[in-house]
This record gives structure tokens, sequence and C-alpha cells, in this order.
């Protein structure tokens, strides 16, 4: 486990180690463990990336060649979550804003299964 402090650039939301870059006058690694505790990831640092951040294309080199009709129907995007960090929903409506073409959404439905989360 990397002890080095994650940095954001301000410019691109790129995310990144520097080794030389001194930790950030806001940074609190206890509340930084506490969130992973209680959440099984870097709540802490999710909270600080960027909403529109720059990801690479990872799918397989085949799909990225695929082409697709035209005419496709639009699409309903059904979001399901129970006690996620409001971070991690609005990077994945972000992320499927960003990377999606415009007239293949047709919308975009957020379901909160019930949670007791509190933020």
């Amino acid at each position: 486990v990397s002890t080095e402090l994650p940095f954001i650039s301000p410019n691109t939301g790129e995310c990144s180690l520097h080794k030389n870059k001194p930790p950030e006058p806001y940074y609190d690694k206890e509340q930084e463990k506490a969130l992973i505790d209680q959440f099984q990831f870097n709540k802490y640092l999710s909270d600080r990336t960027p909403l529109n951040r720059h990801n690479p294309d990872a799918r397989h080199p085949t799909c990225k060649k695929r082409l697709y009709p035209s005419n496709m129907p639009a699409a309903s995007v059904i979001l399901v979550f129970y006690n996620e960090a409001a971070s991690v929903i609005l990077r994945t409506v972000y992320s499927i804003l960003n990377r999606s073409p415009e007239h293949l959404i047709h919308e975009i439905l957020l379901y909160d299964d019930d949670s007791d989360l509190v933020e």
C-alpha cells in the first residue's frame, strides 16, 4: 500500500502520484482511513476527484474498431444503488454523458434502494 499522497490536477482532473509533491494542507490521513474502513474504498480521494475527469478508453482493441449502426434506438440507463458515495454516483453519470453519443441516451434513472447513508 502506497503512503504517498495522490495529486489531482486542477487543470485536467488527472490523478497521479508525484513523489516530490508535498502533501496538500487539507490532507487528513485519519479521516481517509476512517472512510476507507466505512466504504471499503478510498472515499476521501473519491470526494476530491473531479466529476468531469478524463478516463482512457479501456475497451479491447477489437471493440474500438467495431462499427455500429447509426440508427440504434436510444436507451434508458438505470443506476440502482444502496449506500453508495455521492461522488461515485455523480462521476458515473458524468461518464455516461461524456462517453455516450447524445442521441443514444433517452434518460438516466437513479434508483436509491432504500439507503440509510447520510452524506
